[in-house]
């Protein structure tokens, strides 16, 4: 059972936004993201996936969605297994789902159950509008994640190659965003693969989406639009420790303990102060290393990560507030 998009699309006047969110925890909280979205990409359908680990059954959520008067959220009836890490198929059985819905140049974006919008997006569609990051993938780059990936022996370069991918590069997958065919051709290709060539390293979607969009489609018009900010204190660690030395062991060494210092002093999570910032349109520093360089200059921001998944969360409230104070806003210039 799906919650059919409201308005359904009219003939020949496809969607010019797509969101792809996963989620797996308590209804509430998705409903309350779901609105969220819904006030401020305006534009857009949200196609959910549920995890089929989730604590509640998909009509319950369809009811939940419909009671809140959700109109544009589509659960998606096909579930496939997902773990930590383990999270691009999702994405991939989203794109599926949206593929009666979506054009060409719809553009197709991608979120996380634990970031929200507070800002109206700008108007999305084009197949030149892509945004998205391209941070250095190899075994010794400033970003963490690959040098994980090449340490544990993950097939990065064979996985890059089968998808005739010429450039290396991978970034935050939450406020992403791609053409859509660019994006379904990506899901159509990996899936022909021979079984042996489509094992994938952890958190696969922040390596293949920058990476094929780099090799096949438009270089990048904009970075993603939702804030998540990156510990500086392990950055500067990566970049400051030389490059040959950042897999040796007092290298790794060095980057853990600035890890452990950041989580204590510098934790990721997204704070109301950050929001109020977005909310005023102030340009933000978001500490995103592009090709291993210093952080990129500020820019405009639209939504924020990591809030999280509790009803009780003061920034949830914070921003629930400011969503439920916006639709006010607009029933009563309507009247």
């Amino acid at each position: 059972m799906a919650v059919p998009p409201s308005p359904h699309p009219p003939q020949g006047q496809p969607l010019r936004h797509a969101i792809s969110l996963l989620v797996h925890e308590a209804v509430p909280v998705i409903v309350g993201q779901c609105r969220n979205f819904e006030c401020f990409a305006r534009e857009a359908l949200v196609m959910i996936h549920v995890s089929p680990s989730a604590t509640f059954a998909r009509d319950e959520l369809v009811a939940a969605l419909e009671a809140a008067g959700c109109t544009r959220s589509m659960v998606n009836p096909v579930s496939v297994d997902t773990a930590w890490g383990n999270l691009i198929e999702a994405h991939f059985a989203n794109i599926a789902a949206l593929a009666p819905y979506c054009a060409a140049d719809t553009t197709l974006s991608f979120h996380a159950s634990n970031d929200m919008l507070l800002a109206e997006l700008p108007p999305m569609g084009g197949a030149d509008l892509a945004w998205y990051e391209q941070r250095e993938v190899s075994k010794d780059a400033a970003w963490r994640l690959p040098r994980i990936w090449f340490r544990e022996g993950a097939p990065v370069e064979r996985l890059l190659a089968a998808l005739d991918c010429s450039v290396s590069v991978g970034g935050q997958i939450e406020g992403s965003s791609y053409p859509y065919a660019l994006m379904a051709e990506l899901a159509a290709r990996y899936a022909a693969l021979p079984e042996d060539a489509r094992a994938l390293p952890r958190i696969a979607e922040e390596l293949l989406f920058p990476a094929y969009a780099a090799s096949h489609g438009p270089a990048p018009t904009g970075q993603p639009y939702v804030r998540f900010k990156k510990p500086l204190l392990p950055l500067a660690a990566s970049a400051l420790v030389p490059r040959l030395l950042r897999n040796s062991v007092p290298g790794r060494a060095v980057i853990q303990i600035c890890h452990l210092i950041s989580g204590k002093l510098d934790a990721p999570d997204g704070t109301i102060a950050e929001a109020d910032a977005i909310i005023a349109g102030e340009k933000l520093g978001q500490y995103a290393w592009a090709l291993g360089m210093p952080p990129a200059p500020k820019a405009r921001f639209y939504g924020i990560k990591r809030v999280a998944r509790r009803m009780d969360d003061p920034l949830r409230q914070h921003i629930m507030r400011h969503t439920d104070a916006v639709l006010r806003q607009r029933q009563e210039a309507a009247r």
